[in-house]
């Protein structure tokens, strides 16, 4: 009966039970507070995560993209170089041109220029008046 007893003061007294209550409910709060904190954590990781996988990404992309540039560039020098050669192209006939027309006799002007080209492009010497490196005339 004791028990009985003990049972029935403590009711009656009321804070046994208050007290009881109140632990249960702090207990509840920690434990969905720390759910809810893990919850967050868990969130930022994976935001972390997705955004370390589009940096990735856009670091191929970007050195994709410096390659092409550097592609681009190398292509760019030898079109300028091309330029300068037509330029110089141009102009050597330019050159031609205006020397036949101010020559009196064009065509001699114009063969013995060729002939001048052809001897700094490896062949014999020869002169504008056609005389071969080896003292013989042309005919």
């Amino acid at each position: 009966m004791t028990w009985i007893k003990a049972a029935i003061s403590a009711v009656a007294s009321g804070w046994q039970w208050i007290v009881l209550a109140a632990g249960i409910g702090v207990l509840v709060a920690g434990v969905l507070a720390f759910r809810s904190y893990i919850g967050r954590v868990e969130a930022a990781a994976v935001n972390g995560y997705r955004a370390a996988v589009v940096a990735d990404a856009k670091a191929r992309e970007i050195a994709g993209l410096q390659s092409e540039i550097a592609r681009l560039k190398r292509i760019e020098t030898d079109l300028m170089a091309l330029a300068e050669q037509r330029r110089i192209i141009n102009q050597t006939i330019d050159d031609i041109v205006r020397e036949v027309n101010e020559a009196d006799d064009p065509f001699g002007a114009y063969f013995g220029r060729l002939l001048e080209h052809d001897a700094a492009a490896g062949g014999g010497r020869v002169s504008a008046a056609g005389t071969a490196s080896g003292g013989v005339h042309g005919q």
